[in-house]
């Protein structure tokens, strides 16, 4: 029999407990979760065993597709053909760091909400992610739903479902994007600019023409804009 596709969680917050229940809804495989520390991964391991995870509010469903909880990536990450990080941004480099080293080839990694700059640490740390591999990124702008865990492991209520959540995703549809050094001279100056955002990711579109701002400061601290 061919395998169940496995989808992992990173992250034990609201977030992750909410997608934990409503995956199982949606998803035809089996779902791993991975948490931070293995105190937290056994709590919720005797909490899903005395009668599993549970959601109330307007969603009200169970996770019954959960199979491992675990705080060590090579426990979940393995085989699994979507990895999806639910937690904050501070949080996303330390986990890109934990599950790197266990991703698959052709893994779809998501996260959950997303924040610039995501991409960067992403493909700084992940193989394979840009330009021309096989594994991909996606970003929602934000949980797709107002979440709050009521009992950790065994209750969590979804207050709302939103409306429309933004995505991205690199590469896009069709595959196409690049990257290039760009070196700015700036005369007329006494002090080297330094840029208030590094690297500086812009977006064009085709066949329009391509104007931007950067914004920088200098050892005086007087504010400069190019």
């Amino acid at each position: 029999m061919p395998r169940r596709p496995i989808l992992t969680i990173c992250g034990g917050g609201n977030g992750g407990h909410a997608l934990a229940v409503a995956a199982s809804q949606t998803f035809d495989g089996d779902i791993h979760w991975l948490v931070r520390s293995e105190e937290k991964a056994q709590l919720l391991r005797d909490a899903l065993s005395v009668g599993g995870l549970r959601s109330t509010g307007v969603i009200t469903a169970r996770a019954d597709r959960l199979r491992v909880v675990s705080a060590d990536p090579a426990d979940v990450i393995p085989g699994s053909a979507t990895v999806m990080i639910v937690a904050p941004a501070f949080a996303h480099a330390d986990i890109l760091g934990r599950i790197a080293p266990h991703l698959d080839d052709s893994v779809l990694l998501g996260c959950l909400p997303t924040r610039g700059g995501f991409e960067f640490d992403a493909t700084r740390t992940i193989p394979g992610l840009a330009p021309d591999g096989d594994r991909r990124i996606y970003g929602l702008q934000t949980l797709p739903w107002s979440t709050r865990i009521v009992e950790p492991g065994k209750v969590v209520n979804f207050g709302a479902v939103k409306a429309k959540v933004l995505m991205a995703a690199i590469p896009n549809a069709a595959g196409l994007y690049a990257e290039a050094t760009l070196n700015i001279t700036v005369a007329n100056t006494n002090d080297a600019p330094v840029f208030a955002v590094d690297p500086i990711a812009m977006n064009a579109t085709d066949d329009s023409a391509f104007t931007g701002q950067l914004a920088a400061t200098d050892v005086d601290g007087d504010t400069l804009s190019y």
